[in-house]
């Protein structure tokens, strides 16, 4: 970003004079036509696109000024072409939305409109008997959209302004209108990189060589595969033609390169994804996403009285209803934040953040189905993630 500039007002005239009359050739300066234009228009491509640069590169004074506050002033004006005699007319000045929608259409991704209330103009400008033209200022206010839009920094901001309805002689139709090209980076500080997140789990994509790293065991004998990996995801379903015949338990688990370093905090996520309608029967499933302290291929139950197991789920065991989120899902939605019960506790209210204990190097997911479960449809789950963060303020 460049320094912010502050020019005296002696210094803010000068380059309004030189904008304003360095541009005089470039309107029709045919003997009695005389023709009523920004000359701002013309000064980046001739009037190609009307665009006008902030900063304009390869001039020695700047077509704006910058205040210690963030109020940016951006030099304009309206010149007469022709060699008659300079008699006064005044032209109406406005901001127009359809050009500035039209110049960030065909710029694409690489620009944006200015915001509504970060900008004004003023609404007309009068040039006197014996001056050819008059200056005036799109101002807009800098510190608004550093604060509100720091995402502009890479874009240009565009503001067309246009004048209009001359009091004396015809309008330059080519040239009423200059787009305002607002350079973001020059004025907004690019955002601190996003901190580089180091996923703990192997194939938590359920993608390439899932079966390599992913391990889906049944604790007790289950004629269905109700856990499979598959498509791309680990996919999770019952239909009510093969039901639950007696508590069914099955787990599908990744082991982590090493163990979580214990005294640091981690954040579990996962995404889940409900297809609607679905029918979920009271009582009929516990379905937890955990980070085991024990080789889950021989825990009889995850929510077993060991403090190593940290896990959240939908805690149907005294529900005795159907639990909200999982009645359907548009699309996929992170499941720690849509569970009804946790272990600890904070794992809910840190939105899936824990302090890690000894021994906690398996991640997956627990499935305990009751014999009142007739049908639950299929679930899916996705991008599964454990990965080091800051402690949270408490």
């Amino acid at each position: 970003m460049k320094p912010i500039k502050a020019l005296c007002s002696l210094a803010a005239l000068a380059a309004a004079a030189f904008l304003t009359f360095s541009c005089k050739e470039n309107g029709k300066e045919e003997l009695g036509v005389q023709l009523v234009y920004m000359p701002q228009a013309s000064m980046y491509n001739g009037g190609i696109t009307n665009e006008y640069p902030v900063p304009l590169e390869g001039i020695s004074i700047a077509n704006y000024t910058l205040s210690e506050e963030g109020e940016m002033k951006v030099v304009l004006g309206v010149t007469r072409s022709g060699e008659a005699k300079l008699e006064a007319y005044s032209v109406t000045v406005g901001y127009d939305p359809a050009a500035t929608a039209a110049a960030v259409s065909s710029m694409g991704e690489n620009a944006v409109a200015i915001p509504d209330g970060t900008f004004s103009v003023p609404s007309s400008v009068s040039v006197p008997a014996g001056e050819r033209q008059a200056t005036f200022y799109l101002t807009v206010d800098m510190a608004k959209i550093r604060e509100e839009h720091k995402d502009f920094y890479n874009k240009k901001i565009i503001c067309a302004v246009k004048i209009s309805n001359p009091t004396k002689y015809e309008l330059n139709n080519d040239l009423s209108t200059t787009l305002v090209s607002i350079t973001g980076s020059e004025f907004i500080e690019a955002p601190e990189p996003a901190p580089t997140i180091v996923n703990l789990v192997k194939c938590g994509d359920f993608e390439t060589d899932a079966s390599k790293y992913w391990t889906i065991k049944k604790i007790n004998d289950d004629d269905v595969d109700v856990m499979q990996i598959r498509n791309g995801h680990l996919e999770i379903s019952r239909s009510a033609s093969t039901p639950c015949t007696d508590n069914k338990r099955v787990v599908c688990y990744n082991k982590l390169e090493s163990p979580l370093e214990v005294g640091k905090w981690y954040k579990m996520s996962v995404k889940m994804s409900v297809p609607t309608p679905v029918t979920w029967y009271s009582r009929g499933i516990d379905l937890g996403f955990c980070v085991f302290g024990l080789d889950p291929a021989v825990q009889n139950d995850y929510k077993a009285n060991n403090d190593k197991i940290f896990f959240v789920d939908t805690d149907m065991e005294n529900a005795r209803k159907d639990v909200g989120p999982l009645h359907g899902t548009d699309g996929f939605v992170n499941f720690p934040t849509v569970c009804t019960y946790c272990k600890p506790a904070e794992l809910k209210t840190n939105g899936g953040i824990f302090q890690a204990v000894a021994g906690q190097e398996w991640v997956g997911f627990y499935l305990r189905q009751r014999n009142t479960l007739l049908d639950m449809n299929t679930v899916i789950f996705d991008d599964v993630m454990i990965y080091e963060v800051d402690a949270p303020e408490i």
